[in-house]
């Protein structure tokens, strides 16, 4: 078997490891908050659904965030068992439940907010001169993924 080309000119090869390094980093700083950052990121999502007066439940969740359901299942979970999401039932669809940030999780979102988006722009600071095209490319490529999932 041989590779027309390196890894390192994989568009996908290069996006899994710059990833990695940054939820790395990000997992580090957020552990002595003890919240993750896949934890963070839902609770951000939580807060921006409710600001829009989205109906939120896991699916909704799962999607918004392009996240699998599965794991959004879990992180949701955990999220609750902490007391920063709660969960009732849905009036509309008795399958699904309606999920809503408590007091003590948008404190934990605002504990961590600021050093979170510090450690952001530090890492990605360091292309900011091309940030904006960085931004614009993964925004299409969102929005085309999202189109055909």
């Amino acid at each position: 078997m041989t590779f027309n080309r390196k890894p390192a000119q994989d568009s996908g090869y290069l996006l899994w490891q710059i990833s990695n390094i940054w939820q790395r980093q990000i997992n580090e700083l957020l552990s002595e908050y003890k919240i993750t950052h896949v934890q963070y990121l839902l609770l951000a999502t939580i807060i921006w659904m409710e600001e829009q007066g989205m109906s939120i439940n896991q699916n909704n969740l799962a999607r918004q965030a392009s996240s699998h359901k599965m794991m959004t299942s879990k992180v949701l979970r955990s999220l609750e068992r902490e007391g920063y999401i709660s969960r009732q039932d849905n009036p509309r669809d008795t399958r699904s439940k309606l999920i809503s940030l408590t007091y003590s999780g948008k404190q934990k979102f605002l504990e961590v907010k600021q050093l979170f988006e510090s450690e952001d722009r530090k890492f990605f600071g360091k292309l900011e001169r091309n940030r904006f095209s960085l931004n614009k490319v993964f925004s299409d490529l969102l929005e085309e993924t999202r189109a055909i999932a």
